[in-house]
């Protein structure tokens, strides 16, 4: 088995946005050969006290890391699969409830450390024009962020060093607008947006750490040490 290769930063390689259902949402997407993590923004802009009860790529269940709600105003969370399926397919949200106004995003990562591979999640809300969150992070890093806007006027625009990974409204101009995206890391890194009107929001951010030496190393151990166990269990 080849030892994973150590990446000097963590990189994106695909983007898709959109959703739209009462009980459940679908985008088309597909994970890229060399994807080492799927990550989807899932945000909600009416009806935001209601929680999806599943989401999915392809049927592999995501894990939620983090997320953030003001009262039934707006919702963002951030799941993630880990070695996801390489292939073309659909990321699948379910509510127990009709639920309207969603969008979502995926982003496939690359380089990452599999093990450690987030550093602390920040949430923040506010109600006014100028969203943000700071995101404690290193060098080598790559901080994602995820925001609802209640007021989905398309004026949406992001701070300096932010690479745009979505930016949609929902349905009608009061259904909330979406915005997603990346950048380098730092010792405080400043995730903002800036809208011309005031309006709810909520914000989720963490760093992503980089496949470092000694990570490649433990993961190099934990392949071979399951190797040796499959070999076992044929005799």
């Amino acid at each position: 088995m080849a030892a994973p290769t150590v990446g000097a930063t963590v990189t994106t390689d695909n983007t898709n946005s959109g959703g739209e259902s009462p009980t459940w949402a679908t985008i088309s997407h597909t994970v890229d050969t060399g994807s080492d993590l799927l990550i989807v923004f899932v945000t909600i802009g009416f009806n935001a006290s209601r929680d999806p009860t599943t989401v999915t790529w392809n049927l592999e269940s995501l894990t939620q890391l983090d997320a953030i709600v003001d009262g039934t105003n707006t919702r963002t969370q951030l799941w993630y699969l880990k070695s996801p399926t390489i292939t073309s397919g659909l990321v699948r949200i379910d509510w127990s409830a009709s639920t309207a106004r969603i969008g979502m995003t995926a982003i496939n990562i690359s380089g990452n450390d599999p093990t450690t591979t987030f550093g602390t999640s920040i949430t923040a809300v506010g109600n006014n024009n100028a969203p943000q969150v700071t995101v404690v992070s290193e060098a080598g890093e790559l901080v994602v962020a995820g925001m609802t806007f209640r007021d989905g006027n398309g004026a949406l625009t992001e701070g300096s060093g932010i690479t745009e990974r979505s930016n949609f409204d929902h349905p009608d101009q009061f259904g909330g607008e979406t915005a997603t995206g990346t950048k380098v890391g730092e010792a405080a890194t400043l995730m903002d947006w800036a809208d011309n009107t005031s309006a709810a929001w909520t914000i989720v951010g963490v760093a992503i750490k980089p496949l470092t030496a000694a990570a490649a190393a433990r993961q190099t151990k934990t392949n071979i040490h399951n190797v040796s166990v499959q070999r076992a269990s044929l005799f």
